[in-house]
Order: structure tokens, then C-alpha cells, then sequence
């Protein structure tokens, strides 16, 4: 039988404390060190309701990221990140991020942004979120329905993610590449090679999040073939595509839904889960949010992280296998 193993790719909520940190901080009511302080406060309950969920690969959850790109603006030079625009159908908002020209890597900002975007998990390995090259295209649709060329995705893969990748080598036990946006690319197989160039470069599993979509456009493209393991949105995709998967890439099971309150019954995801394993050879059966659990509040994020721990416990009972 597979392993069965909880993940939460992409960016954790926050909590009530930490958001009004940070609205006193932008508006210089608070100074740096209390930020910091409740932002290691969150990451610290975190991990914790990680640990006693009974997950192997904790995530840091992203926390001091408003959206995917934003942190980016610190090392890309000719990035700006001005123009919010709406997520998917959804009442909130990221900041586009529009290149202007080839993007660059500004090394000397690299120390800070490591320490500052990509924190430490502690003893463990862990499983780091990062914006899929893809997404710096198809998250960059124009007013007009215009897409940045193609090339953008393979210059970052070539010219921004190499340096992350060598950091997050020791700490990362896998990496997460999110693109919610990627089933609504008029040609997702141009994007192809972007893939295949972090996958390549990165020592570590690469995971591909394909959040809040109908994930069949994009394996049917080919795009989940250079990955170890694709994340899909069994909310909004049939499961006969993890039929499609290629051989040697896991299932990701995008269970609980990032962008609803209700919690789900864990007796309804065991038997997902059940029928998706059956269905699968691989050695390996990821459970995960379908998207971002920023979506919802901290609160029932947690619940949700916890249903997801009991539910891989349950299923792995189920299927006969050593639960944890």
C-alpha cells in the first residue's frame, strides 16, 4: 500500500494578532521587533499543530507573504508589484507583478529574503512554497487579456531560482511550486520547459500545486511529467485525472477546500483517499488543502490541518499500513 502523507503547501493564515501587527506596522504603530516576534509566534503554533497532527514534512506556511510575489520584489530587479488585481473568483486581491525587461537577481537582498520569506522549520526537513515559474506568466494577464511571453517563466527558472534552491537544499525535505492560474493559460505546454528546469535543478522533490483549477488541462499538457508529485483540486477536478499522472509522478489529493469555513468529515475524506490509492501504484499518496489556507481564518485553518492528520492516521489504518 502507499504511504500516506499530510502536507499543507502554499501560504498558512495568519492570526487575528499577527494581522493587526502588521496593519500597526504599515501604518508605524508598531516597530520591527514586535512584528517579528508575533510572526515567530504563528510560525512556532504552526508547526506545532503540524507536529502533534502527525506530519513528517511541516511547512513554515508562508506567513510573512501577503501573496506569492511580493516578498520577490526584494531580489528581482526590473519587478514591480503595483497593481492589485482580483484572485480567480474570489473577494480578495494580489499585487500582478509586471517585469520590465529580463529579471536579474539582486544577491546582496538574497540573505534577508532567505531569513525573512523562507524560515527554518527546526530539526526537520521541511516543505517551502515558492511561486511555480509558470505563474510569474499566467498570474501576469494585462487589463487587455495579454500574457508576458513565455520566455519570463524560463528566464526565472534560469536566472532567480537556481541561488533559492541551492539555500533551501539542507532545510527543504521538498518545494512547492504554486500556480493557481495555470488551467486558464491559452498554451500551459509552452510553459513546460520552466518545469523541467527547476525540477532539474532542485536536490529536493518538487511538488507542483495546482490550486483552485480543474487540474486536467495541465496534466493532459504534460506539465505534471517533470514533477515528483502534483497537487490537484479534487473540488474542482474529476478523479480520474490521477489516473492520467504520469509513472513516477505521486497524487497530491487537494481535499479540504482553502476557500470554504465548513471543516470536512474525516470519514468522507478516508474514503477519497481509499478510492484514490486504489487507483494508484505509487508508492507515496500526498494529502492537502486544494489551495492556500489564507483563505479562511486561522482558526479554522488549523482545524482543517488537523482533519488532514487524522485523516492520513485513519486512512492508513485503513488500507493496512502502520498508522503513526
Amino acid at each position: 500500500m502507499p504511504a500516506i502523507e499530510p502536507i499543507i503547501p502554499g501560504i498558512y493564515a495568519r492570526s487575528e494578532r499577527l494581522v493587526q501587527t502588521t496593519r500597526d506596522h504599515d501604518r508605524d504603530r508598531v516597530d520591527d521587533e514586535q512584528l517579528i516576534q508575533d510572526q515567530i509566534r504563528d510560525l512556532e503554533n504552526l508547526l506545532g499543530v503540524q507536529t502533534r497532527a502527525g506530519f513528517g514534512l511541516p511547512s513554515p506556511g508562508q506567513i510573512t507573504w501577503q501573496d506569492h510575489f511580493r516578498p520577490f520584489q526584494a531580489i528581482v530587479d526590473n519587478l514591480e508589484t503595483d497593481t492589485l488585481t482580483r484572485f480567480i473568483d474570489t473577494n480578495t486581491f494580489y499585487r500582478r507583478p509586471d517585469v520590465d525587461g529580463s529579471p536579474t537577481l539582486d544577491r546582496q537582498g538574497l540573505p534577508t529574503f532567505e531569513d525573512q520569506a523562507l524560515p527554518d522549520v527546526g530539526t526537520a526537513e521541511g516543505l517551502y512554497t515558492l511561486p511555480s515559474p509558470t505563474a510569474w506568466v499566467t498570474a501576469a494577464r494585462d487589463e487587455d487579456g495579454n500574457y508576458p511571453d513565455a520566455d519570463l517563466a524560463q528566464a526565472f527558472a534560469e536566472e532567480i531560482y537556481p541561488p533559492i534552491l541551492d539555500t533551501l537544499a539542507e532545510p527543504a525535505g521538498a518545494i512547492a511550486l504554486a500556480d493557481p492560474w495555470l488551467a486558464r493559460h491559452p498554451n500551459p505546454q509552452a510553459l513546460q520547459g520552466s518545469l523541467a528546469e527547476v525540477a532539474e535543478t532542485a536536490d529536493v522533490d518538487v511538488h507542483l500545486q495546482l490550486a483552485f483549477q480543474d487540474a486536467a488541462p495541465a496534466i493532459e499538457a504534460g506539465l505534471s511529467a517533470p514533477v515528483d508529485v502534483a497537487i490537484v483540486d479534487l473540488h474542482r477536478s474529476d478523479r480520474d485525472v490521477l489516473e492520467a499522472l504520469p509513472a513516477g509522478t505521486d497524487p497530491g489529493l487537494g481535499l479540504v477546500d482553502a476557500r470554504s469555513s465548513l471543516v470536512e468529515r474525516e470519514d468522507l475524506l478516508v474514503s477519497t483517499i481509499d478510492d484514490a490509492a486504489r487507483r494508484s501504484d505509487a508508492e507515496e499518496v500526498y494529502l492537502a488543502p486544494n489551495g492556500s489556507l489564507q483563505h479562511v481564518p486561522e482558526t479554522i485553518a488549523r482545524r482543517k490541518v488537523r482533519v488532514l492528520g487524522e485523516a492520513a492516521r485513519q486512512a492508513t489504518a485503513k488500507l493496512g499500513g502502520d498508522p503513526r
